[in-house]
């Protein structure tokens, strides 16, 4: 993930779940803990943008 982060750029990239089908495999706080540890070494700034402010400006919410 963190291959495709640097590849693409943090304004492009988002984290996202289909927790739907996830949930067979896992719980959410699991799910998301492997997220935050993932991106434990990223910038406050840019962990916002992908776990939050991009899906925003995406799906103009």
């Amino acid at each position: 993930m963190l291959e495709a982060i640097d590849a693409f750029g943090v304004e492009r990239c988002m984290f996202a779940s289909n927790f739907l089908v996830d949930k067979l495999f896992s719980d959410y706080d699991r799910l998301m803990n492997a997220f935050k540890a993932i991106t434990r070494d990223v910038l406050l700034e840019e962990r916002r943008a992908l776990f939050h402010d991009n899906a925003g400006a995406v799906h103009r919410l």
